[in-house]
């Protein structure tokens, strides 16, 4: 079961770009948008992320509106059987692409605490049939 996480957007820390698919992996996990996104998904859980626009803020408050035509690819690309949308923007485009998600709101929402994550990885749990 492939869980599809759909975030916001991207934005360049300190100016860095990444170039590579596995570079932005790697700096996504290692971010507190990405420690925090662990604690949604189920443990053993095979997980593809992107973002809802392919455009890159400067600044982590940048927003731009979901990119249809991005999503729908993305959406191809991967065949998940559950997609996660974190944030408005994700769910947004999901909604208006007409795709069933589970909403969530985005890792680095401020208020954000271990029980709103325990409900979605618990929601997520419903819909994959993993267990915790």
């Amino acid at each position: 079961m492939l869980i599809l996480v759909v975030l916001q957007n991207a934005w360049r820390k300190n100016g860095r770009v990444y170039t590579t698919e596995e570079q932005w992996y790697r700096g996504l996990w290692q971010s507190h948008t990405g420690r925090r996104l662990r604690t949604y998904l189920p443990e053993g859980s095979e997980v593809a992320v992107c973002n809802a626009s392919p455009l890159v803020a400067d600044v982590s408050t940048g927003c731009y509106a979901p990119d249809l035509a991005h999503i729908a690819a993305q959406l191809a690309r991967y065949s998940p059987d559950v997609v996660l949308a974190c944030g408005k923007m994700a769910q947004r485009g999901l909604a208006e692409l007409d795709i069933p998600y589970v909403p969530a709101p985005h890792p680095a929402w401020r208020q954000l605490t271990k029980a709103h994550c325990a409900e979605i990885k618990q929601h997520l749990i419903s819909k994959t049939g993993h267990e915790l």
